[in-house]
C-alpha cells in the first residue's frame, strides 16, 4: 500500500479541469461575454482522500490517504509555500472543513459539455500517473 499524507482529506473541492481552455476559447470566440465574470467549477466535490482513491483506482494500486490535521502540518508538508505564507494558508485550509463547495454548470453552459468528475479526468490522465 502506498500512503498519501496531506491536509484536509475531507474538505469538498469542486475542482474544474481540461474544458477550462474551451471555455476560455468560447469566451472569446462568441458574443455576449464581454465584462462577464464566468466561475467555473467541477460537476460536484470531492475530497482530497476521495481524489488519491480514484488515482488508485484507475492505476489499479491500493492508495491510503492519511490526513494531517491543519493545525499540525507544516513545512515539511507544503515545503513550496513561503513561511510567511503558510499559517494563513492551513488556517484556510481548516476553515474550509464541512464546508460544501459552490457548484456550478457555467462549463456546460458556454462550451455544450459538461465538467468531466474527477474519477474520469483520473483515468483520461493514467499514462501521467505512470511516468
Amino acid at each position: 500500500m502506498i500512503v498519501v499524507t496531506g491536509a484536509t482529506g475531507n474538505v469538498g473541492r469542486a475542482l474544474v479541469e481540461r474544458l477550462v481552455a474551451a471555455v476560455a476559447e468560447r469566451t472569446l470566440l462568441d458574443t455576449g461575454h464581454e465584462g462577464a465574470v464566468h466561475r467555473l467549477t467541477g460537476p460536484g466535490p470531492i475530497s482530497n482522500a476521495e481524489q488519491v482513491g480514484a488515482i488508485g483506482r484507475t492505476l489499479g494500486r491500493d492508495l491510503d490517504f492519511v490526513e494531517v490535521p491543519p493545525d499540525r502540518a507544516g513545512a515539511g508538508l507544503f515545503p513550496h509555500v513561503p513561511p510567511a505564507l503558510l499559517d494563513g494558508l492551513l488556517k484556510t485550509f481548516a476553515a474550509t472543513v464541512d464546508v460544501l463547495p459552490e457548484i456550478t454548470y457555467t462549463v456546460e453552459k458556454i462550451t455544450g459539455t459538461p465538467a468531466r468528475a474527477f474519477g474520469r479526468w483520473a483515468h483520461d490522465r493514467a499514462g501521467d500517473f505512470r511516468a
